[in-house]
């Protein structure tokens, strides 16, 4: 399984997510399952991932920001393995069977994206409860189905970040999910300021605060991914 976070907006929680999901699925679960493109529905699969089973691949981040944001983290995560690929490096990797979760910056350009594109099975989008954020998700949704007529395997989810339950929040993620209603994360990542702590000593919430509420939705989240197809 390979999952690109990828919101055409800033300031949504991209690299706090990659972050928090990688850590999650690394020391919680192994790993990811390793899901070969002509593999069946998500339903089918379930039942076969076994997320502490030694055949599965370490799992790998690939941070594809110029600022290296994820590579921060790099001595914190453990279990895990960092990249920084330049293109051809990047389609080696995207290429090979293993698990990865991938970072990336609000302007891919169009050669590395459509690259991803071609390689990933997930694009989870975060979404900070916000109008102007919502431009962003709709801009990567409609990139990610026009990259469906090359890779069908594609598909997307949406995750809603920084959520506070405000009454702007809670119309926004009841409208969109009424739109994707099979698209959006069960898991919801609330706004907290350990979020602040943990980006500023390079630390996923598990570490940091793995009693808090950030932690145990990213756990959720991590549970929630095993299931993707």
């Amino acid at each position: 399984m390979r999952i690109a976070v990828i919101n055409q907006k800033g300031g949504v929680a991209k690299t706090t997510t990659a972050a928090n999901l990688g850590a999650a699925l690394a020391q919680n679960y192994g790993s990811m399952p390793s899901v070969p493109p002509q593999s069946g529905p998500a339903s089918g699969n379930a039942a076969k991932m076994r997320p502490n089973s030694k055949k599965n691949p370490k799992l790998r981040l690939i941070d594809l920001d110029p600022q290296g944001s994820l590579l921060r983290y790099r001595k914190s995560i453990k279990g895990a393995v960092f990249h920084a690929p330049h293109a051809d490096e990047l389609r080696a990797l995207l290429e090979e069977d293993a698990p990865s979760v991938v970072d990336c910056p609000p302007g891919l350009d169009d050669a590395t994206r459509d690259l991803l594109l071609a390689h990933t099975d997930i694009v989870l989008i975060p979404l900070q409860p916000a109008y102007d954020a919502l431009i962003g998700m709709v801009r990567t949704i409609e990139t990610v189905e026009a990259a469906q007529a090359t890779n069908p395997r594609l598909s997307f989810k949406v995750l809603l970040t920084m959520y506070r339950g405000r009454p702007s929040a809670r119309q926004i993620r009841d409208d969109v999910q009424a739109a994707y209603p099979d698209n959006v994360c069960k898991a919801i990542i609330p706004y907290s300021l350990v979020f602040e702590e943990t980006a500023a000593l390079a630390q996923p919430v598990l570490s940091h605060a793995p009693d808090s509420t950030a932690a145990r939705a990213y756990l959720k989240l991590a549970k929630e991914s095993l299931t993707w197809q």
